[in-house]
């Protein structure tokens, strides 16, 4: 929480994909860290070529070997701005909902300010109480 480190959040993620071969039953694919890399490399050189890429190269529907590397290349764009995030998942092609809602709340971890016009706009559009989902995830919080 309140960490905005991409490469931080990036070693936690090869960590956690590292301990994830160790269970379960291996099924052939893509490497993850591999897939992330290569966005990450183009973030460096092109990043306004990177949503396109996502959207034609590297795909981003609901297999994990697609959803994490576009995920984190939406964080890394965002430099780790919730609403940009959700913004540039949006103009994704694929199944943006899903990435963009982990994207979104990667960043709200990194980066927990909000605008609060955005806030109240999503309230009222949206009929939310975010208050009262702050106060029942918060036991959850360490």
């Amino acid at each position: 929480r309140g960490n905005d480190s991409m490469d931080e959040l990036i070693s936690a993620a090869e960590e956690a994909e590292a301990e994830g071969r160790t269970r379960g039953f291996q099924l052939p694919g893509p490497s993850l860290c591999l897939r992330t890399e290569l966005l990450r490399k183009r973030i460096r050189e092109a990043p306004a070529q990177v949503p396109q890429m996502i959207e034609t190269e590297f795909g981003m529907g609901m297999e994990t070997a697609e959803t994490v590397p576009a995920v984190l290349a939406i964080v890394e764009l965002a430099g780790g701005k919730p609403m940009k995030a959700a913004r540039i998942a949006a103009n994704i092609a694929g199944d943006t909902d899903t990435a963009g809602a982990i994207a979104c709340a990667i960043c709200g971890a990194m980066n927990p300010e909000f605008d609060p016009s955005e806030v109240k706009l999503l309230k009222e559009r949206n009929h939310i109480d975010f208050d009262a989902y702050a106060k029942a995830l918060l036991p959850y919080v360490r």
